[in-house]
C-alpha cells in the first residue's frame, strides 16, 4: 500500500493538466492529454478514441 502511494505521489509531481501522457496499458500504449487529475486517477482525452474521456490511473501514465 505504501509504495502504491509512493508510485502516485511521484507520478502527480511529473504531471499536470494539459500535458501530453503515454498511457501503458497491459496490451497497448495510448497518447493521451490530461483534463483534470484526481487524488489517484486522472481524466485523459486518447487521440484515436473520439470526443470520449477515460479515468486513468496515474500510475500507468509517463509524460511525453
Amino acid at each position: 500500500k505504501r509504495i502504491k502511494a509512493l508510485e502516485i505521489a511521484k507520478a502527480k509531481m511529473s504531471l499536470s493538466v494539459g500535458d501530453n501522457v503515454k498511457i501503458n496499458t497491459r496490451t497497448e500504449v495510448f497518447v493521451g492529454k490530461i483534463l483534470k487529475i484526481n487524488r489517484t486517477k486522472a481524466i485523459c482525452s486518447i487521440k484515436g478514441k473520439g470526443d470520449a474521456t477515460f479515468d486513468v490511473p496515474l500510475r500507468i501514465m509517463e509524460a511525453v
